[in-house]
């Protein structure tokens, strides 16, 4: 019943058709989702490219040192395992200010099957330098908090000859 007796009637007949179709999308589906898993991996590089910048751009900044900013970006980036290459460069566009900018070749997995084997980050930050009347004693920078520093009523702080900086959303 389910045999045909003309090579003509093959033409015709629909049953396996889904198992032709999942067999041709399955490699696309698969490199879609692939795709889009090496991406995630390169945007946290790229947070973490962002991250370590922010930190050496205000070291480069408070201690007037380039070649210290290139460093720290140096030692946080040669531990990072996803990060196949750098580049990082300080600038001093005005006074009191440093600039830093840095891009970062992420290693791609799957879309390296179709000839993407890396994927391009870049990040950057600028630090200003402001003579404060007294040094910051507390310095919180959190920009995704929404209350960094959280003071409720009847607390007591005593800080003479301090500030506190927070930085936060």
């Amino acid at each position: 019943m389910g045999r045909h007796r003309f090579p003509g009637q093959l033409l015709h007949d629909r049953a396996g058709n889904i198992g032709i179709a999942a067999a041709l999308s399955l490699p696309v589906l698969a490199m879609v989702v692939g795709g889009a898993i090496d991406v995630h991996h390169a945007e946290t590089a790229r947070s973490h490219l962002s991250q370590t910048l922010d930190a050496a751009t205000l070291a480069a900044a408070r201690d007037e040192d380039l070649e210290l900013g290139r460093r720290m970006v140096d030692a946080q980036l040669g531990s990072h395992p996803g990060i196949a290459s750098w580049a990082s460069d300080f600038s001093i566009p005005g006074e009191g200010r440093t600039a830093g900018t840095a891009s970062a070749q992420v290693k791609a997995f799957f879309l390296a099957i179709i000839g993407q084997p890396l994927i391009t980050v870049t990040a950057e930050a600028e630090a200003m330098v402001e003579e404060a009347p007294s040094p910051p004693c507390v310095t919180l920078l959190d920009p995704s908090a929404s209350q960094a520093l959280l003071v409720n009523s009847g607390a007591r702080l005593i800080a003479r000859n301090c500030e506190i900086h927070v930085g936060s959303g």
